[in-house]
């Protein structure tokens, strides 16, 4: 598995508590996702599979893991990233019946112009990331005025009006 397998979810907090236990900054779409083996993202590209013993959701979303000493690394460095495999997040959102767009062909004007590699919630909509057909990658909030349809049966994502945002 590589980096570019894993689908970021959210990071995690610089300090451990007084139960052991280290806050969870989750992106909207998983804040009720039940979170039981992640991996550990950190600045230099080093990658960490752990698990977590013991999650809370009172005020904060706190984890405890399994490797204390990878806990203790992960909260020394901010901003360290908490993702799950693309195959982990699909099983999530079908059982929750909500529809992944990642890998959708994106189309616009009948011609396919690359794929979706990556979406998120701004707080305000969904954006996804488009890779276009020479490896540009460019973002398109899911709004009417740039989705012109999404088809769920045949994976395809139609955008409209997003010549500006290629050029971003």
């Amino acid at each position: 598995m590589r980096i570019s397998d894993l689908i970021k979810i959210g990071t995690l907090g610089n300090s451990i508590d007084k139960d052991g236990m280290v806050k969870c900054n989750l992106i909207p779409d998983f804040i009720d996702i039940e979170l039981r083996d992640l991996f550990l993202i950190f600045k230099n590209e080093k990658v960490r599979y752990v698990s977590v013993v013991e999650e809370q959701n009172s005020k904060n979303y706190r984890i405890l893991l399994d490797d204390t000493e990878v806990m203790k690394e992960a909260t020394q460095e901010k901003g360290v990233i908490i993702a799950l495999a693309q195959d982990d997040i699909e099983d999530y959102f079908e059982i929750k019946g909500l529809t992944r767009l990642i890998n959708y062909k994106v189309f616009e004007n009948d011609q396919e112009i690359g794929i979706v590699i990556n979406e998120f919630d701004n707080s305000a909509h969904a954006v996804i990331t488009i890779q276009t057909d020479d490896d540009k990658e460019f973002m398109v909030p899911v709004v009417e005025n740039y989705i012109d349809e999404i088809d769920v049966d045949n994976k395809l994502v139609v955008v409209k009006n997003i010549e500006q945002l290629k050029e971003l």
